[in-house]
């Protein structure tokens, strides 16, 4: 059995985990790379890599069926997750990474909400009730709640607004995936990542002299591992529950926090313990039931 077919075969709230793990691998290059350059010089420049790479070897997987409908659907949500990423950075302009983080971990809120709006899509009872002590969770303990006088409205606005975008964008994929079977995951996400580059290069207007050859290899290295995380994203998507799906992909702190420990030798404090114990406990038992 080659590794394709083993992933194929996994349970979708696996292969959501297998995604948050390549998501907090990612956020760790990323922590890396911004230490030298500014988030607007790369988040462009980030994207096309991703697009072009996956262009290159698309022959392998490209699926895509274009009608008005599936190409509306596949530049909205582009569009969504463009507008997503620039409420994202707005947040993190506006208030303390912790504070913002814990907001941000609302996301897969908005997306129970309106896959049950949309498509219909309703986990049972006992996975919904999981999904949200994972997301309250996250909150609660992400929090920095001493310095949350710092967060008024005018921060509450952008933080609130990512959650909601990035919430809402997993809608209309989830519908191209699987109500239309019109495109499969890596195609997806090429178009997405590409687009999203093409928007991000407009309106930032990055400054490339900036970066060097081994910035544009740590680039290329994160993008890499993006494609990863979103394809398998993507991919848990079109197999499953919308709403669980988004919360256990969301579960990246706790593996961010293991990961940090590792590779930047970031201490694991009780509270930091106490957030990857309780995830990925609750995490688990999603899986198994």
């Amino acid at each position: 059995m080659s590794l394709f077919q083993f992933i194929t075969n996994l349970d979708y709230t696996i292969i959501a985990l297998i995604s948050a793990f390549f998501g907090a691998t990612a956020n760790i290059a990323a922590r890396i790379l911004l230490k030298d350059v500014k988030s607007y010089n790369i988040m462009g420049l980030s994207f096309l890599m991703v697009g072009s790479t996956l262009l290159m070897i698309s022959p392998l997987f490209y699926f895509f069926e274009p009608t008005w409908v599936t190409i509306a659907l596949l530049y909205s949500i582009a569009i969504i997750d463009a507008t997503g990423n620039y409420f994202y950075f707005k947040t993190f302009e506006k208030t303390e990474a912790n504070i913002a983080s814990s907001m941000l971990a609302l996301t897969p809120a908005f997306t129970f909400i309106g896959s049950w709006i949309f498509l219909k899509d309703s986990g049972s009872t006992l996975n919904i009730l999981l999904s949200f002590l994972i997301i309250i969770t996250i909150v609660i303990f992400s929090a920095d709640w001493k310095n949350l006088k710092s967060f008024h409205f005018n921060t509450l606005l952008p933080a609130i607004s990512a959650s909601f975008f990035f919430g809402i964008s997993s809608i209309p994929s989830k519908y191209l995936l699987t109500n239309l079977e019109a495109i499969n995951a890596p195609t997806l996400y090429m178009f997405r990542a590409t687009i999203i580059g093409m928007i991000a290069f407009i309106f930032m207007r990055p400054n490339l002299s900036k970066l060097d050859n081994k910035h544009y290899g740590l680039i290329w290295f994160q993008g890499l591992l993006a494609i990863a995380t979103w394809v398998s994203l993507y991919y848990a998507l079109s197999k499953g529950n919308a709403g669980i799906t988004i919360t256990l992909a969301n579960t990246v702190p706790a593996f961010t926090i293991v990961l940090s420990s590792f590779f930047l030798k970031e201490k694991i404090t009780l509270k930091k313990l106490i957030i990857v114990c309780l995830v990925l406990g609750l995490s688990a038992l999603i899986t198994l039931s």
